[in-house]
């Protein structure tokens, strides 16, 4: 599985890209394409270009889906404290 494998989001000098294309984003998330779609329509992710040319900035995927994480976590951590 390629969930929050950052080497899909490495380039051949093994730094990570600027940006990348909605199905690189969509294998890092674990998401589907619509969902990515979604969230950059709503402006949780940061886009560049229109249409097919259209790239995630990989800055705005990293804290979409580590705040996304994070806050699953201190929602199972609030449930188990209760």
């Amino acid at each position: 599985m390629k969930r929050g494998n950052l080497a899909i989001l490495q380039g051949a000098d093994e730094k990570l890209k600027r940006a990348v294309t909605l199905d690189v984003a969509r294998r890092f998330g674990g998401v589907s394409r619509r969902a990515i779609d979604d969230a950059a329509n709503k402006g949780s992710l940061k886009t560049e270009g229109k249409r097919q040319q259209r790239r995630v900035l990989v800055d705005s995927l990293l804290q979409y889906f580590l705040w996304k994480n994070n806050a699953k976590q201190r929602e199972a951590m609030g449930s188990n404290g209760k």
